[in-house]
């Protein structure tokens, strides 16, 4: 049986267990501000021993994806069978179409197993995504591309997120005709995210001119990293994306971080680009 519990409840259900950011309530509190949703905290236990736990994202008769960042934070219990994280997926799903006139998840690449959801009716769009692990060498081309850098006239700076760097993003954001609303509600959460120490940005300055900034989430419980929001460079500095990213991985090797989500595979000229760097399809 699903029942919603309390932040605290949650807390305290999940307190011993290494997971995610996504399932700390600093992280999720912030998507809720930012976003004017609501944070539902779903649980299922046998006396009190937890056997599933998930967040949804709600506003009013809908459970919503507020942002384009967060997988919905779901854990099954592994000691469990087959058929019992079947069920009690059929449960959550039951609860929710009970309670809501719209449902839209996106689960983590963890969760194999969605025959529930299309048996219940959910539409299953597969998406991608890739993973770079710890100490994996690039592609020859990307060291190819990184000799042709002037390493006199580009530099990597690796800092907390100034407003500048996050304005950067956003008004890429605005080039992608993210209407205002949505704009300042990504802003406010960049913010939000930033106070909590989840981000870390890495500006690309060519002759002291600053053409780009990426900004990346940490997750250091899983000792994992996520490419958030990324200013690209014009045409002109068409390397420097291979810098930044090399840099990032050398920066997440260096503090001990075994790997990073590249946060999407989908696109086909991107895709090419981020499969350079040899990480793993999933």
């Amino acid at each position: 049986m699903i029942i919603e519990v309390s932040e605290i409840e949650w807390k305290k259900y999940l307190n011993e267990k290494v997971l995610s950011v996504a399932f700390d309530p600093e992280y999720l509190k912030p998507i809720s501000l930012s976003f004017n949703c609501k944070v539902n905290y779903l649980i299922s236990k046998n006396k009190e021993e937890l056997e599933f736990a998930m967040v949804v994202f709600s506003k009013g008769n809908k459970v919503i994806l507020p942002e384009n960042f967060t997988y919905n934070p779901l854990w099954q219990n592994p000691k469990l069978s087959e058929r019992k994280q079947i069920e009690i997926q059929i449960s959550l799903i039951k609860r929710l179409k009970k309670k809501y006139n719209k449902v839209i998840i996106k689960l983590n690449i963890n969760i194999y197993d969605v025959r529930s959801f299309k048996w219940e009716g959910f539409n299953v769009d597969v998406r991608y995504t890739y993973i770079r692990f710890k100490d994996v060498k690039p592609n020859k081309s990307i060291d190819n591309r990184l000799k042709n850098i002037n390493d006199n006239n580009v530099n990597i700076s690796i800092q907390n997120p100034s407003l500048e760097d996050i304005d950067m993003n956003i008004e890429f954001l605005k080039s992608l005709n993210f209407n205002k609303i949505k704009c300042e509600s990504y802003r406010d959460l960049m913010i939000r995210w930033n106070e909590n120490g989840f981000l870390r940005s890495f500006r690309i300055e060519i002759e002291g001119k600053i053409v780009g900034v990426f900004i990346i989430l940490l997750d250091p419980e899983i000792k994992k990293a996520y490419t958030l929001m990324i200013n690209g460079t014009d045409r002109e500095y068409e390397y420097a994306h291979a810098l930044v990213y090399q840099s990032i991985i050398n920066w997440l090797d260096k503090n001990d971080f075994d790997e990073v989500d590249f946060c999407g595979a989908n696109i086909q000229g991107i895709a090419y680009f981020k499969s350079l760097f040899n990480p793993e399809l999933k």
